[in-house]
């Protein structure tokens, strides 16, 4: 442990975590095995797990962090899930409810607000038909409801016909709440205009629900494990 860091009240650490100089930590905090914490950093109720790593200088508060995530120097992060092995560039700012999908890199002093950003490769690609790409792809919620907006409404209709929608809200979003809804608006068998409308209203119901306060208070309660006071 550095020097002149300051705990307040209980915390766990891992026999292995590193903790430089001047870093100050609030109650709750967990660090896992090998996490690195560089110098200047403030924690408050923030969990990383193993072999992450958190730069200088950093303000990172009520956040989970996924094992072997790097995160850049002066960047800050409230109230977000950073899946394992992401990448956050230096002066990067997490704002509230954001999660990160494993493997995601977000660039230096970019700032992700309230969404879900996903690897190239899960991806939502818009086709119009089988094989027919319509040049419009998906790597976040903010891009997902931007693009219902404006996909042509065969797109829509292609895609909703074949339940790709509820497999990538279930299986990449991660919500079965927002596949379900979609999976009874395909049964509803709404077509044209009524039906990107409903796709719209589904999507941005359930982004606010996850961006509020209370969803991400529930999401994140701290572990179980013994608290030791440092």
């Amino acid at each position: 442990m550095g020097q002149r860091v300051q705990i307040s009240g209980p915390s766990w650490f891992d026999n292995d975590a590193k903790i430089e100089d001047d870093v100050k930590i609030q109650p709750g905090t967990v660090l896992e095995e090998d996490s690195q914490i560089r110098s200047g950093t403030f924690l408050d109720q923030t969990v990383t797990f193993r072999h992450t790593e958190i730069g200088n200088n950093c303000s990172v508060k009520s956040t989970i962090i996924g094992e072997r995530a790097i995160v850049g120097d002066n960047v800050t992060i409230d109230s977000a899930i950073i899946g394992q092995g992401c990448t956050l560039g230096d002066r990067a700012k997490i704002l509230p409810g954001s999660r990160l999908w494993p493997n995601t890199r977000v660039e230096a002093d970019a700032t992700v607000d309230g969404i879900m950003a996903v690897p190239r490769d899960k991806s939502f690609y818009f086709d119009t038909g089988l094989g027919l790409y319509s040049g419009i792809l998906a790597s976040s919620i903010g891009e997902f409801l931007e693009a219902l907006k404006i996909v042509p409404l065969e797109s829509l209709e292609y895609h909703i016909g074949r339940r790709d929608f509820e497999k990538w809200t279930k299986d990449v979003l991660g919500s079965i709440q927002l596949a379900d809804n979609i999976r009874t608006l395909r049964r509803s068998q709404s077509k044209g205009e009524e039906l990107r409308h409903q796709l719209v209203d589904f999507v941005v119901e359930w982004a606010e629900t996850v961006s509020s306060p209370q969803e991400i208070s529930d999401r994140q309660k701290r572990p179980t494990w013994p608290l030791t006071t440092v």
